[in-house]
């Protein structure tokens, strides 16, 4: 790879909030963290009281799961 190809590489997305993952799934804040609460979801990382943050990594694997179930049917 050149140099002028990594420059121009976005960096990866290692972790993500609740406005941007409920944004990116579509699906609403309160549906996320019921599905956490059920163990249908991965766990989110709490940084502090107010803030959780979701490794995407875990996310894709989720999305794939569900993809995969959905071509089961």
């Amino acid at each position: 790879m050149s140099s002028t190809e990594k420059e121009t590489q976005e960096p990866k997305l290692l972790t993500v909030r609740m406005k941007d993952l409920s944004a990116a799934i579509g699906l609403s804040p309160s549906t996320i963290f019921q599905y956490v609460h059920d163990g249908k979801f991965p766990k989110p990382i709490k940084i502090n009281p107010r803030v959780s943050l979701w490794k995407w990594s875990e996310v894709e694997a989720w999305l794939d799961q569900q993809a995969k179930k959905q071509e089961g049917k």
